[in-house]
Order: C-alpha cells, then structure tokens, then sequence
C-alpha cells in the first residue's frame, strides 16, 4: 500500500506481511490525527497484535526456509543414505508451503545466511544423530538466493546436484 490515505482492499490477500506492517504503522499514528478517540481503544496494543501477526507469517517463511536447506544439506552429506525420499518429500512440502505463503515484501527482512548457519547446525545434529557427519565443507555463505528457493519450479533433486558440486567452494559475494 502506497498511499496511506486510500485503503486498499486487496492489499491484505496479495501481501499480508506488508499490509501487516503498514496496518500498525497507521494505527500507531491515528492518536495524533484522531485525538477524540475513545480511551478505552488501545490502539499502542492493536497495533502490536497486527505487526505481530504479519511477523509470524514472515517466522513461517523462514522455517520452511530453513527446512529446505537442513534437507539438502542431509541429502548433500549423506547421498547415499535411504532416507533421500523421505527428505526430499519433506523439502517438496515445505516448499509448498513457503511458495504459499512468501511475499515480496518479506526478501529485505529474510535474512538467508543466518538461515543457511541455522540449517547446518540442525543438519550437523542430526546426522550425528544417526553416526553420520556432513564431510568435507559446505559453502561458509548461503550457496542459494531465495529467488530460486521461492521459485514454483524449484527442484530438490537439482539443487542437491548443484550444492554437491559447491562443497569446496565460497559462493561468490
């Protein structure tokens, strides 16, 4: 929503994360445009609880995010292990999942190398869980832009290809 002054009604649909943030950032201002409102709206709080929700929706997104590598880097490691289709399942319905619920204003907010450092200490854990490790070294950097990991067409079994073939490599800045 560009313009303050004139709600849009698609706006929540298309883009909740963003329509969540412009949503509190007006209520925060109406005191000062409205001061004959009641006291007993307690707008501070209302507004906390829309920014809240619209920063839930971006924690979702990430989570998936974070599923998808914890997965390729498992698959990666381990390439020969039998539980590929069970994680490259899984990867298919989180990604499903965060194509549904990603939206363009969450890319300044998500924060892909953090997600990247999560996903190898949760992929470490639990193939040490299982007597296995990750070998070798990964990319100190997140290998992937989250335009392809968001992308309709992304493919499991391709981007483990690519990382594999990464392993050794910083990917460039």
């Amino acid at each position: 929503m560009s313009d303050d002054t004139v709600p849009d009604s698609t706006a929540h649909a298309l883009d909740f994360f963003a329509w969540s943030q412009t949503q509190a950032r007006l209520l925060r201002r109406l005191p000062g445009i409205c001061p004959d409102l009641p006291q007993a709206l307690d707008l501070a709080n209302v507004a906390e609880e829309i920014e809240d929700l619209g920063r839930a929706e971006l924690a979702a997104v990430e989570s998936q995010i974070r599923n998808i590598l914890v997965h390729l880097v498992k698959a990666c490691a381990d390439p020969t292990s039998r539980a590929i289709p069970h994680w490259r399942t899984e990867a298919t319905m989180f990604h499903a999942e965060l194509v549904q619920r990603y939206t363009p204003s969450m890319r300044q907010r998500i924060d892909l190398h953090q997600a990247w450092r999560l996903a190898l200490r949760v992929a470490r854990e639990s193939l040490r869980e299982h007597g296995r490790d990750i070998g070798g070294e990964m990319p100190g950097t997140c290998p992937f832009r989250l335009g392809e990991l968001v992308a309709e067409d992304f493919d499991f079994d391709q981007a483990r290809a690519w990382l594999a073939g990464q392993r050794d490599v910083d990917p460039p800045a």
